[in-house]
């Protein structure tokens, strides 16, 4: 049997890679692409797919939106750049997923654990509304951010981060003591980290309200913030970014 499959991927690069490696797999016919969560969900209502290979982390809709919002799902098998996004929750729901760069031999895995044809996979699968719900209850929320320094990886506590600013094409995760470029858009690190903590203050910037030491009101509804760290950091929030924190810090 057939598997006609959607591959969504806010990364066109990545898009390429996947479907280069499902050509081994002749039984999975490629329907279609969508570069967004938005473009999903219009394509799974278009083209009715048996089977979705679906990016975690996308500007707009995540690939948990795009699930939330589809009334009829595929199979999913999802995608992340990011090991320590959301795998507890994958792993207690016995879900699949690939790590990316997908590696041949772990795409063929997934695969082999299809069902035997898609019409036994195109029920509502209950795992699907479990995970779900553990998102929806921050369960996603990573308990180790891996940063890299050359060939090194470290594994960095979300709660030491003072704060991340993106700054030229990097994102930076600012600890009291170090500085770390993180491979992670500010986007998606609002979207993954826990928002009773840390909130985007600035289009480039989310702090850690744990640091935040006062606030100095500016013109326009703005704020500077500065920090309790070493540094004695002090950060501009936008109109918007300064409601978010009275809101979040109860002023």
């Amino acid at each position: 049997m057939t598997w006609r499959a959607l591959l969504v991927d806010d990364e066109p690069l990545a898009c390429r890679q996947l479907r280069r490696l499902l050509a081994a797999h002749p039984h999975v016919t490629i329907v279609g692409e969508a570069g967004d969560g938005e473009s999903a969900c219009r394509q799974v209502a278009a083209l009715a797919p048996d089977l979705m290979f679906l990016d975690v982390q996308m500007p707009g809709l995540s690939g948990f939106d795009v699930l939330a919002r589809l009334e009829r799902r595929p199979v999913v098998i999802f995608v992340t750049a990011h090991d320590e996004f959301a795998l507890k929750a994958f792993d207690e729901h016995a879900l699949d997923y690939l790590l990316k760069p997908v590696e041949p031999g772990r795409l063929a895995r997934a695969i082999h654990r299809l069902p035997a044809s898609p019409a036994q996979g195109i029920a509502q699968d209950p795992r699907l509304d479990r995970l779900l719900e553990a998102v929806a209850r921050g369960e996603g929320a990573p308990q180790k951010l891996a940063v890299r320094r050359g060939a090194k990886l470290t594994l960095v506590d979300p709660g030491s981060a003072v704060f991340f600013r993106a700054e030229a094409k990097y994102t930076v995760l600012y600890t009291s003591t170090e500085e770390h470029v993180i491979d992670r858009t500010v986007d998606d690190l609002e979207r993954a980290l826990d928002p009773r903590t840390f909130v985007r203050i600035h289009r480039s910037t989310l702090v850690n309200i744990n640091f935040v030491r006062d606030l100095t009101t500016l013109e326009g509804g703005r704020y500077l913030v500065a920090l309790s760290d070493p540094r004695k950091t002090q950060l501009h929030a936008s109109r918007a970014g300064a409601r978010l924190l009275r809101e979040r810090l109860g002023l």
